[in-house]
């Protein structure tokens, strides 16, 4: 193991004995490539890196949450080698646009690739939609508030959303501009280029003209469904679905919640305390309904 006892060392300054452990397993996996390059980890090059964690072979949290620990280490071993701490290659590594594709696949979506997947979608009620999924504005379904929602549900001042069940949440201006945009828009195309009227229904989304005034919302959302299914095979979203880009919207709130904050070092540990497992499953309700199964779903870092 190269640089054993700056290791040890290090080891020697954490508290809790889950982070003693998981170190000390993942040094040793790491030294045999330490050896070969005549490196240290924290001197490791992005490509290095992610040519490693991609022989791993696990989900994409786990490999997010290796990836701040890694860092921690990094910005140490830096300043005991007298390095410059700008040099933490790992702070450099983006989890879902460089992570994603060498994980076990979940077919997720980071923000910005959604953003410009969606601008290709010449209907705006379709970029809408799907966005609102993305940030979570769900109800009994992942998708039935999206079609319910009416312009005086946002405040466009200050980028905020209140649902039909009462509560308000923080959105994107992106998304509110789109809402603005399908608002306003009394037509829409087809992938075939034909163009079709729609009728004005108080709402973001609006109606197409064999919908009835009286039209039940599971008609809308299904019709915004087969919207988005026609039009993503156009895009880089093909192999997307809905559940996948709510959980990919979950994702991107959880780490930016979790990036807030650095009092715990892992996801795992973020959620464990002062109910923030709670605060996610306010913003987005369909993910697992108990921390457990959402550990086993997402994150399996339970370290050998």
């Amino acid at each position: 193991m190269l640089n054993k006892n700056l290791k040890e060392k290090f080891i020697s300054t954490l508290e809790s004995d889950i982070d003693v452990r998981f170190f000390k397993n993942r040094f040793e996996e790491f030294s045999g490539l330490e050896d070969e390059l005549g490196l240290d980890i924290c001197q490791f090059s992005k490509q290095q890196i992610l040519d490693f964690f991609e022989k791993e072979n696990i989900l994409y949290l786990t490999l997010t949450n290796r990836l701040y620990l890694f860092s921690r280490y990094s910005d140490w071993c830096l300043k005991e080698l007298g390095l410059d701490p700008q040099d933490n290659v790992f702070k450099h590594i983006k989890p879902l646009n460089d992570l994603k594709p060498i994980s076990k696949n979940y077919n997720l979506v980071d923000r910005d690739s959604l953003i410009r997947e969606l601008v290709k979608f010449p209907n705006p009620s379709d970029r809408f939609f799907v966005l609102a999924v993305f940030e979570g504005l769900t109800g009994v379904g992942l998708s039935d508030e999206a079609v319910k929602l009416k312009i005086n549900n946002f405040d466009i001042k200050n980028n905020t959303v209140t649902l039909t069940n009462g509560n308000t949440f923080k959105v994107s201006r992106q998304l509110i501009e789109w809402a603005i945009l399908s608002n306003a828009t009394l037509v829409s195309q087809s992938p075939q280029g034909k163009i079709f009227q729609l009728k004005e229904n108080g709402r973001i989304i609006k109606d197409k003209f064999r919908f009835e005034d009286n039209s039940d919302d599971d008609k809308r959302e299904k019709n915004a469904y087969r919207s988005f299914n026609r039009w993503k095979k156009f895009t880089g979203l093909e192999e997307v679905n809905i559940r996948n880009i709510y959980d990919s919207g979950m994702i991107d709130y959880l780490l930016s919640e979790f990036e807030k904050q650095d009092k715990y070092p892992t996801i795992s540990k973020y959620l464990y305390r002062e109910g923030n497992f709670d605060k996610l499953r306010a913003r987005y309700p369909h993910v697992a309904q108990n921390l457990n199964h959402f550990l086993k779903k997402y994150l399996l870092i339970i370290d050998k």
